[in-house]
């Protein structure tokens, strides 16, 4: 199987190098399921690497409505930033309530989501993820995507939306290097040469059959809406 996902491992490792790059004291909330764990363990790994120090740690429930206990000893380890690893829906809930208990430091987490922004309302404000969408880019088949999706959906495009558009333009770029046919596109998609997407732009797979030495994006809410963290030049 070929995907345009990338793997956790890849995911989490860049994450906690843009994290550790201006924090070293954390504190870490991440979803009680076996992605959540899994995901908090590759970040912690990597952070620890990194000279991090992570103050606090704990599980939360995806759907609680109340994480103010374990946010309230989040910030009484007075970590330098707070990282949530989850969804939208549960990181919305905790940067509202960790902002109502007083905490003024960076906050790392959410998801990059039109979903996010809405239930965050302005505690998302200053909000940092790194992700894979390349917003910001003004390449002509980014914009091209933007305007499209925009113009049909009413508003802007996720991560989400860019993955399943990415998934099939590959199978599409496969077929024409393969020829229409299960094979072809098998042939095609094993052949070793470039893909053009949105969010890594040309990528080629790896061994993995899965995106190889892409970059990820570091973005920040802005006035209630995400822009690249670093502006390109």
């Amino acid at each position: 199987m070929w995907t345009t996902s990338l793997t956790q491992e890849y995911y989490q490792k860049l994450a906690a190098d843009e994290v550790t790059k201006e924090h070293k004291k954390l504190s870490v909330v991440y979803l009680q399921s076996d992605w959540g764990k899994t995901s908090f363990d590759l970040f912690k790994a990597e952070a620890l690497a990194q000279g991090a120090e992570i103050v606090y740690e704990s599980a939360i429930q995806p759907d609680s409505e109340d994480y103010r206990p374990v946010l309230i000893k989040a910030r009484d380890a007075q970590p330098d930033a707070i990282v949530h690893i989850g969804y939208a829906a549960d990181g919305a809930r905790v940067v509202r309530q960790v902002r109502e208990l007083g905490f003024t430091g960076q906050f790392y987490g959410g998801q990059n989501t039109p979903q996010f922004l809405e239930s965050a309302g302005g505690a998302a404000e200053g909000t940092i993820i790194n992700e894979n969408l390349l917003i910001g880019n003004t390449a002509p088949a980014v914009t091209e995507f933007y305007d499209k999706f925009e113009g049909v959906y009413g508003h802007e495009p996720s991560t989400f939306s860019a993955y399943a558009y990415d998934a099939l333009y590959v199978l599409v770029q496969a077929a024409e290097i393969g020829g229409a046919t299960r094979e072809g596109v098998y042939e095609g998609l094993a052949s070793g040469q470039p893909f053009d997407t949105v969010q890594f732009g040309e990528f080629t797979f790896g061994a993995d059959r899965r995106p190889n030495d892409v970059p990820t994006v570091p973005v920040i809410v802005v006035d209630g809406a995400y822009q690249a963290l670093y502006p390109q030049s």
